[in-house]
């Protein structure tokens, strides 16, 4: 299932971040998806809380924009444009 894989390697990502900058939470992240991605942002949207569960970015605020530009040279991807991290204690 690549929407899983998806996930996953955001999950990842943001684990990481957080993990770097000694935070214990993602606050909000914003995405950009791509003209032809796969995946359209509501969708995105509508699997986000599933998806983080668990992770340091649930509860995270969600924030997309979708391109709509065939062209682009990322059209096909999503883009981890933006995170915002709670301040470390």
């Amino acid at each position: 299932m690549h929407e899983e894989a998806v996930f996953r390697r955001l999950r990842e990502k943001l684990a990481e971040l957080t993990a770097e900058h000694q935070s214990a939470r993602v606050l909000e992240v914003s995405l950009w998806v791509g003209a032809l991605s796969q995946f359209s942002g509501p969708e995105i949207q509508a699997h986000w809380s599933h998806a983080m569960a668990g992770t340091p970015a649930e509860g995270a605020r969600l924030l997309i924009t979708e391109s709509s530009d065939l062209t682009h040279p990322h059209a096909q991807g999503i883009i981890l444009e933006n995170i915002s991290l709670e301040e470390p204690v």
